[in-house]
């Protein structure tokens, strides 16, 4: 243990002179040497426990494991993954992880888990270890793709007391509760805490206030790494998107659409305002319509469905909606009425095929009048949005709309003159 104890020390100096994000955090963790065969893993408690077995990889392979693991203790991937099948979420933080060590520049050891070899779909980069979860297949389907199948280990996270299940009778796992111990058995493990971390970071709180404080403590690592000049252009959108605050979408979308409302009203300042003499008369060229563009494609379900419907249902009082399901091709165009449009709507959508979001764009453009607002309403996932033909359409339409606005749920669209909001599926429906 001795040896892994000084080896820790060779890594953390390697991380600081080169690395200063991870080194910082580092400083944070509680780590612990045990005299096992493990390599590294997670404890519920949010340590970081690392094996003698660290010694049979070479440097470069051992600098990739602790940013590995700080990196999970860092985003609270025992605790967020505690009602989780193990197989799935370990798989899952594995990805996300690989790929912002990728992206820092560290050597990432072949056969390393990555979004690629596990063939998760397109878009898989830009989503969360929930989203990466969603993507993978049930566990049993897993097993060809775990160590052992010629896929390098991670950081191992915490399944609940009493051992591993065999793989058959995994439902959902996830690590100890609070205060639960392991059970005793007649060789304990040797601990030897060689790090005690930040202390406030290991008290008792609650799953909001502890990521709170771990958001703060990654916010300082990134401020300390751009200012030793250090940090990999690559990573910098990754840290970006993870410290960005929560988005209240609707109340965004709600501004987007009043910015577009504002904009078919003409103000003469040389004609007063008949209630108001100090004020301008105004005139409204007429009430835009919001042309919905739902995405109703083979990759939505009933979940994904009832939130795009949902978040147009808020907007039905304030103008006129018009509603098409499009797939590979654009279905009916229907106008939104009465007070509870979602059974009605769902009567009357057509859809399961594939993702091509042209000829909506298309029937669209044909329908609207100027200063319309348009919003489309997917998942991200669609074939033909680089292609040419797409790409004109999508700027013929932004200059002809007072406001155009996708709303996305798993892959981030991005196109010149449109605004881009993520749609959140609720935490209930994982």
């Amino acid at each position: 243990m001795e040896e892994v104890r000084r080896e820790l020390d060779i890594l953390r100096t390697q991380l600081r002179l080169q690395f200063p994000f991870f080194a910082s955090l580092l400083h944070k963790v509680r780590v612990i040497l045990e005299d096992t065969g493990e390599l590294v893993h997670v404890t519920p408690d949010n340590e970081l426990c690392v094996g003698r077995t660290l010694m049979d990889l070479g440097r470069r392979e051992r600098l990739f494991v602790l940013a590995h693991g700080i990196l999970h203790v860092a985003l609270l991937h025992a605790r967020r993954g505690i009602d989780k099948e193990r197989m799935r979420w370990n798989l899952a933080a594995d990805v996300v992880v690989n790929r912002a060590l990728s992206l820092a520049g560290l050597d990432v050891p072949a056969g390393a888990v990555t979004g690629e070899r596990l063939k998760l779909p397109s878009g898989w980069e830009n989503q969360t270890v929930e989203g990466i979860y969603q993507m993978l297949p049930p566990t049993l389907e897993l097993l060809g793709m775990m160590p052992g199948a010629g896929m390098m280990p991670g950081v191992d996270l915490p399944v609940p007391s009493g051992g591993e299940r065999k793989p058959e009778e995994q439902g959902v796992l996830g690590g100890k509760k609070e205060g639960e111990r392991e059970p005793r058995t007649g060789k304990e493990k040797k601990r030897v805490v060689v790090q005690e971390g930040e202390l406030t970071l290991y008290e008792r709180l609650d799953g909001e206030e502890l990521q709170r404080r771990w958001q703060r403590e990654l916010h300082k690592a990134w401020q300390l790494a751009k200012t030793a000049g250090r940090y990999p252009a690559g990573l910098e959108r990754w840290i970006e998107h993870l410290l960005k605050p929560p988005t209240d979408v609707r109340a965004l979308l709600r501004a987007y659409l009043r910015e577009g409302l504002g904009r078919t009203v003409v103000a003469n300042w040389l004609r007063p305002s008949r209630k108001n003499p100090d004020l301008p008369w105004v005139k409204r060229l007429g009430l835009p319509v919001i042309h919905a563009l739902v995405d109703t494609s083979g990759s939505i379900d009933e979940r994904e469905l009832s939130l795009f419907l949902g978040t147009l249902q808020e907007f039905r009082s304030q103008t006129e909606i018009t509603v098409t399901a499009w797939d590979a091709e654009a279905y009916e165009t229907v106008k939104v009425r009465g007070h509870d449009i979602l059974p009605w709507l769902r009567g009357k959508m057509k859809g399961g095929g594939g993702t091509v979001i042209a000829p909506a764009l298309k029937k669209t453009l044909e329908r609207m009048r100027a200063g319309d607002m348009v919003v489309v309403l997917t998942d991200g996932y669609i074939y033909d949005i680089k292609e040419r033909e797409t790409k004109d359409l999508m700027a013929r339409v932004a200059a002809k709309a007072s406001a155009a606005i996708f709303l996305w749920t798993g892959a981030e669209v991005r196109a010149p003159g449109w605004r881009s909001l993520e749609l959140e599926l609720p935490k209930e429906w994982d």
